[in-house]
């Protein structure tokens, strides 16, 4: 479910998925939201990453030290987030009083973003319903799996409270699918044209990326050259990272229909 990041790394993405969340929630004229954070965060942050092929040397001082950051526990999960998984029951956070509603669901990444929802929820000062399943992706998946039948549940859910819009996050990376990138983005398209009818706003949480190697030993390693421990993002067994690509090409083709990309947030180059 979570890469390896720590703590204060799972704060900024966080606050920057929320202020982005915020705008693109408030384009579907939630009547009540306040106005958006202005992207200056994002853009700084990007910025930075983006310069962050430069850096050849890490700080003397770091705590924990980076030969720790495995043993990192990140914070980023809301009380009680885990055992939102019937959906027919489903979980209510931000502002739980507030007449209109935005929904998250999907697997396990959907728990791990439902902080930086939460946070974009209570700034539009709307309701968080939240759903998930493990290991159960939005694109099809066989008639009369459990997976198959918890998102028959949810969707039945979504269409109960008629939201502001709906957010999405899966794992696409490394993920055991067989399916190709076409079929990946033709079965999201099907499944973002049925949710558009359901709501004016579908979002997607495109997928965190992976490193090539477990950073914090690399970089304990080489802490006077850590580009060293730079490279092409990979799924666990080598390949390219498969899918995040055919949520994109999906999410546009869809009117209605947005993606975040929190890449840039993570990698620049490499």
């Amino acid at each position: 479910m979570y890469h390896s990041q720590h703590p204060y790394n799972a704060l900024i993405k966080r606050v920057i998925l929320a202020c982005a969340l915020a705008l693109a929630l408030l384009r579907a004229s939630a009547p009540s939201a306040s106005a958006a954070t202005p992207p200056a965060t994002l853009s700084q942050v990007e910025a930075l990453v983006a310069a962050s092929t430069s850096i050849t040397s890490i700080p003397a001082a770091l705590s924990p030290p980076v030969s720790a950051i495995g043993n990192d526990v990140p914070g980023a999960v809301l009380p009680g987030a885990g055992s939102c998984v019937y959906a027919s029951r489903p979980c209510v956070f931000g502002l739980t009083t507030a007449k209109s509603t935005i929904v998250l669901l999907g697997d396990s990444h959907a728990l791990m973003w439902s902080p930086a929802v939460d946070l974009a929820a209570r700034a539009l000062k709307v309701r968080l319903l939240f759903m998930w399943l493990p290991s159960c992706p939005q694109v099809a998946t066989p008639l009369g799996s459990p997976c198959t039948k918890w998102k028959t549940s949810a969707y039945a859910e979504v269409k109960k409270v008629h939201p502001l819009a709906v957010v999405l996050a899966e794992r696409t990376t490394g993920n055991e699918s067989s399916d190709t990138d076409a079929q990946w983005a033709s079965s999201l398209e099907y499944l973002f044209k049925y949710l558009t009818t359901l709501t004016s706003k579908v979002i997607m949480i495109g997928d965190t990326p992976l490193l090539p190697m477990d950073p914090g030993p690399c970089l304990a390693r080489f802490a006077t050259s850590v580009q060293t421990c730079a490279g092409s993002t990979v799924t666990p067994s080598g390949a390219a990272t498969t899918h995040a690509p055919a949520e994109a090409t999906a999410s546009s083709a869809v009117p209605r229909v947005s993606f975040i990309d929190p890449t840039p947030w993570l990698c620049a180059t490499t």
